[in-house]
């Protein structure tokens, strides 16, 4: 398989979460200046980026690329999760897993397409 254009929308959309999560750690700016605002801005770039990079091309039958499209998927959910926990409850450790599991399935994702 080959990377697509959507590989690399959604490798811009996890430098833009890490830009928005760094800036965070640094004592934040105007619109990421608490911690739920952080994780509402980090979810919406996160869901479009995800968003983009489903679909295209079908995916290969091997098991390496099932399981790598299953590990995205898996760390997706807990990603997700995490995500609303850190705005609903406003939880720093909660948009740190959130974070993390998102850097995972990107690169599940991306990997998957090699």
């Amino acid at each position: 398989m080959e990377l697509t254009w959507r590989d690399a929308v959604s490798t811009l959309a996890m430098a833009a979460m890490l830009i928005i999560y760094a800036v965070y750690l640094a004592g934040g700016i105007w619109l990421i200046s608490s911690t739920w605002a952080a994780a509402a801005v980090l979810l919406i770039v996160g869901l479009a980026g995800r968003v983009i990079s489903a679909g295209g091309k079908p995916q290969s039958a091997a098991l390496p690329h099932r399981l790598l499209s299953l590990a995205s998927a898996v760390f997706g959910i807990i990603a997700l999760l995490a995500g609303l926990s850190a705005l609903l409850a406003s939880s720093a450790y909660a948009l740190k897993i959130f974070v993390m599991s998102s850097i995972v399935t990107y690169l599940a994702g991306v990997v998957s397409h090699i």
